[in-house]
């Protein structure tokens, strides 16, 4: 929740107020916090971010999504926050990519064998995972 308020904040009003929840975000982190709600029993020590850490808005906000992406990895909602944004002028759509060697955006999950093997309802010819999906047409 904190990283969608300082996405909203520095949208509304500017990256110095994002920041300030940002920084939350990190001090939470930095205390121990887990997405699960546990606590991991050890600070990792983030550094307090200022508006000067960022020369644009597009800077800021693609770190608040790259930490959204790293929040959301393995689930779903890393590729529904990806089309939230994608094309949108104010960010640098990059921060979700593929492994070296390979081109474009992922933009779903590779279909496992074992869901190939036993879901009839799989495509018969496989798409990338690059390529586009008719529900984000």
């Amino acid at each position: 929740m904190l990283l969608i308020q300082a996405e909203a904040e520095a949208r509304v009003n500017g990256v110095s107020n994002g920041v300030d929840k940002l920084n939350d975000y990190y001090n939470l982190l930095g205390a121990g916090y887990t997405p699960q709600g546990g606590d991991m029993g050890f600070g990792l020590g983030y550094p307090t971010r200022t508006a000067a850490d960022y020369a644009t808005l597009k800077d800021f906000l693609t770190d608040v999504l790259q930490e959204r992406y790293l929040y959301f990895i393995g689930d779903f909602e890393a590729f529904v926050d990806h089309a939230r944004v994608n094309g949108d002028a104010d960010v640098d759509s990059s921060y979700m990519q593929l492994k070296s060697g390979f081109t474009g955006n992922p933009v779903r999950f590779l279909y496992p064998q074992v869901e190939i093997d036993s879901n009839d309802n799989i495509p018969a010819t496989i798409p990338d995972i690059n390529a586009p999906l008719p529900i984000y047409n």
